[in-house]
């Protein structure tokens, strides 16, 4: 058979392998709506994990078909462009092609084991918006307010029904009518309520359900989103968002997915964009699921800004990690790390048992606390884009990951992460109002890490990182563990004089042993900072409050993590 005849037989594979994708990316997406119903918490876990293992499950049975067909004719170039050629005319002007291309490259770079990239045979345009040629809308609900705004917002209510209860939907309704009114008051001269558009869908994650879209004003527009719980006496809302900076924040980089049953991503990312417009594109990807297409879009992204400017990667602010280097561009808000070659004591830990713990927090219910660190392969830079220091770390610290090829740097492998001012950094800098906000927010990040079976191992200031909305979240992965794992302590009394004045540990300590009454020692707080957490969050000291975590979780509870201030109910 012909290599043009064999590329169109392999287009149409790829073509029909992403179709198939898509529908059981769809398949486990509805489920969810089931477990919210069912107040099923576990399950809606389970399907989120499912989920995101499903691209690289469907890339490997692709790809094992691909290998069957073609045999040794594989690595055939010629074939794949052909394949590529027809690939695009099968995408037509279909509102989700983006998607199609990025698996298409996922298998093509697996087929060659592509470093940088190859222009023959993948798809590479980086300089066009991945939504700009999107024309059409996505199925938007627009509910007029001219007449009653309480009658709007009930029907609202009705049009999203669940197969449960609400718990009154009359007193929901009026909720949602009064907290329009304060907060649109709040916001002052957005003038009056037109109409509010909505997605048709909703926005299911964790424990929670988003109804999403915008309210339309005389003057302007603003996000409108409705959360809704289901508590053990039926469903209800919880919470009514217009302010773009909250409603950003449900679609940060530090929460887990939403599950959205929609037939096309591409213009649910358009319309986000209106409502988040300095949201990055990448990030709206990501938060509906499609990871892989984040990734694309990060990459693409970042050879945007690369052409733009001149200037070259320098050494990330912050401490020196022994696990990781880590660089980044003045102007960019992204850093990339790269697994050192040696850890210096005292550093336990296993490269593999590092890429493990980051593919746990890929998994896991971020809560808002971890960053969503994207893991890349056999990216190539040119090496005059390098300052001396980070070029010499690369290539002295971490070279199993980095290599030089003539005027290349390849790293093989690495992870790229939004940029964070670490808090160690932030406390220094920080007026005697923003010390107290940060310090007790850091206390919570770690009391919510703990209520989803994170312990971060290592509590450090420098491990953590404030964003830009001011939330302390956790980035440094390599001593993570279960919480579940762990064995805490309280330490042991000195039964005589000669115990308690020794200045050497005096008792048999395990491997999997935590003393919280040491981390004090271990936090990095000093002064009036120290005075803060205890004052908040003395209890984290104790051996009591992580072994009733402990405890809670393997009886299988769920703890509620709410991803914004405030909420009227309970649960």
């Amino acid at each position: 058979m012909s290599s043009l005849e064999l590329g169109q037989e392999i287009a149409k594979l790829i073509f029909d392998s992403f179709a198939a994708y898509n529908d059981e990316f769809r398949t486990i997406t509805q489920t969810t709506r089931r477990c919210f119903e069912q107040r099923d918490w576990h399950a809606m876990r389970d399907a989120a994990k499912d989920r995101i293992e499903l691209y690289d499950r469907s890339i490997g049975q692709a790809l094992a078909a691909i290998e069957d067909r073609l045999g040794d004719r594989l690595h055939e170039e010629k074939i794949w462009e052909h394949c590529r050629s027809h690939y695009r005319a099968l995408l037509d002007d279909r509102i989700d092609r983006e998607l199609n291309k990025t698996y298409y490259n996922s298998i093509s770079r697996r087929v060659f084991k592509t470093v940088g990239v190859n222009r023959k045979i993948e798809f590479v345009e980086v300089e066009a918006g991945p939504i700009d040629h999107i024309r059409e809308r996505v199925s938007i609900t627009r509910y007029g307010f001219d007449s009653s705004v309480g009658v709007a917002c009930r029907r609202i209510l009705e049009d999203h029904a669940l197969e449960a209860p609400w718990r009154d939907i009359g007193d929901c309704a009026a909720y949602i009518h009064g907290e329009l009114r304060r907060q649109l008051a709040a916001h002052g001269g957005t003038g009056a309520i037109e109409a509010a558009e909505l997605v048709e869908p909703l926005f299911f994650r964790s424990t929670r359900a988003f109804i999403v879209g915008r309210l339309v004003l005389t003057e302007g527009s603003v996000p409108f989103l409705v959360a809704l719980v289901h508590s053990p006496d039926g469903i209800e809302v919880d919470r009514v968002l217009t302010s773009t900076l909250v409603t950003s924040a449900l679609f940060s980089y530090s929460r887990s997915y939403f599950h959205v049953d929609v037939e096309t991503v591409g213009d649910v990312v358009a319309f986000l964009r209106e409502i988040l417009p300095r949201k990055p594109i990448e990030e709206l990807y990501a938060t509906l699921g499609r990871a892989k297409q984040a990734k694309t879009e990060r990459y693409r992204a970042i050879q945007r800004h690369m052409a733009r400017c001149d200037e070259p990667f320098i050494v990330a602010p912050g401490s020196k990690g022994m696990v990781m280097a880590v660089f980044t561009l003045p102007s960019l808000d992204v850093v990339f790390k790269v697994i050192r070659d040696q850890f210096a004591p005292p550093k336990t830990v296993t490269h593999e048992e590092v890429r493990e713990k980051y593919t746990h927090v890929y998994m896991h219910d971020r809560a808002g606390r971890l960053i969503d660190a994207q893991e890349f392969r056999e990216l190539s830079f040119r090496r005059n884009r390098f300052t001396e220091p980070v070029l010499r770390e690369l290539l002295e610290e971490c070279g199993d990951r980095v290599s030089a090829d003539g005027d290349d740097i390849v790293i093989h492998h690495l992870y790229i992460e939004r940029q964070l001012i670490p808090l160690n950094l932030y406390v220094g800098d920080a007026d005697e109002a923003e010390l107290e906000r940060v310090i007790i927010d850091y206390g919570q990040a770690i009391r919510d890490l703990a209520a989803t079976n994170i312990f971060p191992g290592d509590l450090l200031l420098k491990n953590f990182g404030v964003s830009s909305q001011g939330r302390v979240i956790f980035y440094d992965y390599d001593e993570l563990c279960p919480v579940t794992d762990c064995k805490f302590r309280k330490m042991p009394r000195p039964r005589n004089e000669i115990e308690e004045l020794s200045g050497e540990i005096w008792f048999e300590v395990g491997p999997d042993d935590i003393f919280p009454e040491q981390f004090v020692s271990f936090l990095g707080l000093q002064g009036d900072a120290l005075e803060l957490f205890k004052r908040h969050h003395d209890e984290v000291l104790t051996a009591r409050f992580w072994r009733e975590i402990q405890s809670s979780l393997r009886d299988g509870k769920v703890f509620d993590i709410k991803p914004y201030q405030g909420g009227r109910t309970g649960f």
